[in-house]
């Protein structure tokens, strides 16, 4: 069995931003999952874990670039991983 590359990153985006930055990831429907990892509720930043296929790194690494012109984004993890 083949076991496809993905590439996945740990963002973090301040808070108020956080809301713009689910829709620019919702309105790339099929490019990656994303989802908020469990934090804080009151820590003024908030984490996405975000894995796309290798094959789209770039076009999640635009994704990125386009974040970054709206919002500070910092890269807590990026590494690749194996679909289990």
């Amino acid at each position: 069995m083949i076991k496809e590359k993905l590439h996945q990153f740990v963002i973090r985006v301040p808070k108020n931003k956080a809301n713009f930055i689910y829709y620019l990831l919702e309105s790339h429907e099929g490019l990656l999952f994303h989802s908020t990892l469990d934090g804080d509720k009151h820590a003024n930043h908030r984490d996405i874990l975000m894995t796309g296929s290798i094959t789209l790194e770039n076009e999640i690494q635009h994704l990125i670039d386009e974040m970054r012109q709206i919002s500070p984004i910092e890269i807590m993890e990026d590494k690749i991983i194996f679909d289990s």
